[in-house]
């Protein structure tokens, strides 16, 4: 959840809100929306390619925040998950164990999968 405040007057689907009203952003929702998204439920390994990026509305995802209060870690958050999955994926290959609990999304201060994503690791051969 982001919060911001208003710094002047705002109207939001017909609603009046004063300046200093608050507003809680939910991203996690906001990446959802089949307005910004097509299938926007569904895993697409392809929807932030080089080739699809510029379909994507500016702050319609946001996953650090935007604007001046974006999160400071962001490049480095991202370039980090970069490295971990890439040093995972080129020695293991990871599989779902079998009867796994639904998975189910947990979003708190960051987005997570509730109880756990259980799996086993494979080693790949060279």
């Amino acid at each position: 959840m982001l919060l911001r405040e208003a710094t002047e007057p705002v109207n939001l689907s017909g609603h009046e809100f004063k300046k200093g009203s608050s507003f809680l952003i939910s991203s996690y929702i906001i990446h959802r929306n089949p307005a910004f998204f097509k299938e926007p439920n569904q895993f697409d390994h392809t929807r932030f390619s080089e080739e699809r990026a510029k379909e994507i509305q500016p702050f319609a995802y946001i996953p650090f925040g935007a604007g001046p209060r974006s999160c400071i870690g962001s490049q480095l958050a991202t370039m980090e998950a970069q490295l971990i999955i890439s040093t995972i994926g080129k020695k293991y290959h990871l599989e779902m164990v079998a009867n796994h609990h639904p998975v189910e999304a947990e979003p708190l201060v960051s987005l997570r999968i509730k109880n756990g994503l259980y799996m086993k690791v494979h080693e790949r051969k060279q």
